[in-house]
């Protein structure tokens, strides 16, 4: 596991990221057979950049509703119901890398893009947070 303790907002992170690969289930010949290794780079957030990503949208950072996670520090969220650890980040135009596999085999073009019809667009997110198990690397 990382050292918390060193990382600072505006950090550059590399998350690693496997599992199941959400797609839609109707009429998709792949359904529950898609997993994925993912690695992107990101920015480590603080409170500051959290609250200019919500500002950018046109939301406040406190509302109606409390978020799901609670600042521990920059740079650390820590979910309110389990005392769960995330790295809170920004996404950034660093080459992300995706790499599928069917079946726990690599996936071939036509299956990618099967992939790809089936997977709903949920375009580019203002912030991201991710469980510090899946973080590789903080610089």
């Amino acid at each position: 596991m990382i050292n918390i303790d060193n990382i600072r907002a505006g950090m550059i992170a590399t998350i690693i990221l496997q599992g199941e690969h959400k797609m839609n289930k109707r009429g998709n010949p792949l359904a529950g057979r898609v997993t994925r290794n993912h690695r992107l780079v990101v920015t480590v957030a603080g409170r500051d950049s959290y609250r200019n990503a919500l500002e950018e949208r046109g939301e406040k950072p406190v509302g109606n509703k409390a978020p799901w996670f609670r600042w521990e520090r920059d740079g650390i969220v820590a979910s309110v119901k389990t005392g769960e650890l995330y790295l809170a980040a920004l996404p950034t135009a660093a080459k992300r890398e995706t790499n599928y596999l069917v079946d726990n085999r690599p996936a071939t073009e036509a299956e990618i893009e099967t992939i790809r019809e089936f997977t709903p667009d949920k375009g580019q997110p203002d912030f991201l947070c991710f469980a510090l198990e899946n973080v590789q690397n903080v610089a």
